[in-house]
């Protein structure tokens, strides 16, 4: 970030009833206070590697956001050029417009015009400016094992130009690849256990590592996401986040369907966070299972 770019953050916490330092145990305090430094440190490294405006929105969005507790997130810019600024606001809720009315901001919603539909980082995207296009592979929950990235490079030079490339989106794009490879292309990627398909379940499922990798965690995280997929069915707009502890550590945010692992079983939280309160507690995974299978069978 250069010396003349300024970030401005305003704060509206939620009213919450803190409670006194001599009944908090020592214990959690001190572990708050340790998670706390790991984020500071964590954004500030992060900080040293924006030199590009979208750099700067990636780090507000990510690693800041879970540093600072807010509910409206005002990040600028400035180039030095102009005094003018360049502000972009990122909210989980619709912002009140008071809030922005203190700010000197006026919230201007977008029109349906100038709305273009998401396209997916999955499969084949198209370059029509290029001779050849780009294949986008999935990582199962964000994450692929050493053994199956190697054959992944494998795969990248005989069907594209050798490249692969990372993206924000749990996926990487092997580029410079023909129309006509594309059939065997996906089968061998998805031998490797990734993603070809753009309507795979395990796309729209959060999950950490989990247990026994983590210490913190009670449950198998991620081998559980994985079971869940399959009863989910199709991907829909619905989210799933599966988290080995209350850390939530893979998702920070709310989904539509929250799992908390405790005591080697689930709380389930209803289109909120692992901070949430849940609606349901000690679930099996059968019965999370059984559930989320009830559900689909609902909906079709």
């Amino acid at each position: 970030m250069r010396a003349d770019e300024r970030l401005t953050i305003q704060q509206h916490p939620p009213a919450l009833q803190m409670l006194p330092d001599a009944v908090m145990p020592q214990s959690v305090t001190l572990r708050s206070e340790e998670l706390q430094a790991e984020s500071l440190m964590l954004n500030l490294d992060a900080s040293l590697r924006v030199y590009q405006r979208e750099h700067f929105f990636s780090w507000t969005q990510g690693l800041l956001q879970s540093l600072i507790k807010h509910e409206v997130l005002v990040c600028a810019l400035r180039s030095g050029e102009t005094a003018a600024l360049r502000a972009e606001s990122f909210s989980m809720v619709a912002a009140e417009q008071a809030i922005f009315g203190e700010a000197g901001l006026t919230a201007v919603q977008p029109s349906a015009e100038s709305k273009t539909q998401t396209r997916s980082p999955i499969g084949l995207i198209s370059l029509e400016e290029r001779a050849r296009s780009a294949f986008g592979v999935g990582l199962p929950f964000g994450r692929i094992e050493a053994n199956a990235l190697t054959r992944l490079t494998d795969i990248a030079e005989r069907h594209g130009d050798g490249s692969l490339r990372t993206t924000p989106w749990r996926a990487m794009l092997l580029t410079g690849v023909a129309t006509a490879d594309i059939g065997g292309l996906a089968d061998r990627v998805e031998a490797l256990g990734l993603i070809a398909d753009p309507t795979d379940p395990r796309l729209n499922i959060f999950a950490c590592v989990g247990a026994p990798s983590c210490a913190s965690a009670t449950v198998d995280a991620r081998d559980d996401a994985a079971r869940l997929a399959a009863a989910i069915g199709a991907t829909r707009d619905d989210t799933l986040h599966v988290s080995g502890c209350s850390k939530a550590c893979a998702h920070r945010g709310a989904a539509s369907l929250t799992l908390v692992g405790r005591d080697e079983r689930y709380d389930l939280i209803r289109n909120g966070s692992a901070a949430d309160r849940p609606s349901l507690t000690g679930l099996n995974l059968d019965q999370v299972e059984a559930l989320l299978r009830s559900a689909r069978g609902q909906r079709q």
